[in-house]
């Protein structure tokens, strides 16, 4: 299966020959917009340049703003950027340690006067406790915005990724299931919502931010979303061998995926457990390196509310947004706030993926088999 080929080369030609790279006045764009909702079965979607600048505008959308919290996971720190773009004020909450996921318990803990908005991670592609996680938006009538980065091609109960909460954010950054390069999509099914996403993507009588995807990224997308369903199935293989190539080692632990749900397997990680052997995490690092796997640990090897991003309020200065004048609450950042995340993140094992060279899917397991038995 190619990664990109004749196909995307062929979208490319159509959008050069039609005079205009500009989505402005193209037509690419909006045919890219119109198909992706209607693939995902949501009302409205906005294409733009990243996945971080959809992000920023749901946030946008969703009313945040000085002195405004937004509960957040902590395994990235993508969400609490974004948040702190719009001068609102990240506050994490804790995962659940099986599926690395917002754990809806510490989501309501969380909860204050100050809250304006909740952003949830399918961490991986591995989809949240949606029903945990919008019964506490419904209670205090928050808006869920989807950071479904790693999710094309995961479900919950019938309904994909991104499509469950208020807005969804999709990421056509190179590493994701489908890519333009960079690019991302905002799915809604509300009117308001969209028009102020729309509002935000350019500078008109508000204060934009011009990001506009470009024709020649839409193309792209579009011959991307021509290979759609073999891509998030090869994904979803890689998924089932590696799961299967670990089953018999008691210490690498796979992301618990709930009943009724897909994982769309962005990545394919295990919580290492292998101390309870006296097997340490770099001695496993390097034995599956030297067995033609190299897997990698972590995100960033520790919770987002580490990061100095947050602990250092390194934004705007001045300790904005998070020290601001417009802002009494009391967001805490730094070791133990999350303290399930605090064990889980330098403990997530994620394997090497790549669903395009022919039989590597294959390799890969065998050599995860052959590392472990190394190690047994």
């Amino acid at each position: 299966m190619e990664r990109f080929g004749q196909l995307e080369l062929d979208y490319l030609a159509k959008v050069i020959a039609s005079g205009t790279l500009n989505s402005k006045t193209g037509k690419f764009t909006t045919r890219l917009e119109e198909r992706f909702a209607k693939w995902v079965g949501a009302e409205y979607a906005v294409a733009m340049n990243s996945a971080m600048s959809v992000l920023h505008t749901a946030v946008a959308a969703a009313g945040v703003g000085p002195g405004v919290e937004v509960v957040c996971d902590p395994v990235v720190h993508f969400g609490g950027a974004a948040v702190m773009y719009h001068n609102g004020v990240p506050v994490f909450c804790d995962i659940d340690e099986d599926s690395w996921n917002m754990d809806p318990d510490s989501l309501e803990a969380c909860i204050t006067e100050h809250t304006g908005a909740i952003i949830c991670t399918p961490m991986w592609g591995n989809p949240p406790d949606y029903d945990g996680i919008l019964q506490v938006a419904d209670r205090y009538g928050l808006p869920v915005i989807e950071d479904v980065a790693h999710g094309v091609g995961g479900s919950y109960r019938g309904r994909p990724l991104g499509t469950l909460g208020t807005i969804g954010s999709y990421s056509f950054q190179e590493a994701k299931h489908l890519t333009s390069g960079d690019g991302g999509m905002a799915v809604t099914d509300r009117t308001d919502m969209v028009e102020k996403m729309l509002e935000m993507r350019i500078i008109k009588t508000t204060l934009g931010w011009n990001y506009r995807m470009t024709e020649l990224q839409a193309g792209v997308m579009l011959a991307q979303m021509d290979r759609a369903d073999g891509i998030i199935s090869a994904h979803h293989k890689a998924g089932a061998l590696y799961c299967e190539a670990a089953e018999e080692t008691q210490w690498l632990v796979p992301q618990r995926v709930a009943d009724g749900c897909v994982n769309a397997y962005h990545a394919v990680a295990f919580r290492f457990e292998g101390d309870r052997e006296g097997i340490s995490v770099e001695r496993f690092q390097k034995t599956m390196v030297e067995h033609g796997c190299p897997v990698s640990i972590g995100y960033k090897r520790r919770s987002a509310a580490e990061d100095p991003i947050f602990t250092e309020v390194l934004a705007y200065g001045k300790g904005c947004p998070i020290r601001c004048p417009h802002y009494t609450g009391n967001a805490r950042y730094g070791k133990g706030v999350t303290p399930v995340a605090d064990r889980a993140v330098p403990r997530m094992v994620v394997m090497p993926m790549d669903v395009y060279t022919p039989g590597r899917t294959e390799e890969y397991s065998e050599k995860i088999r052959a590392g472990l038995k190394a190690l047994a």
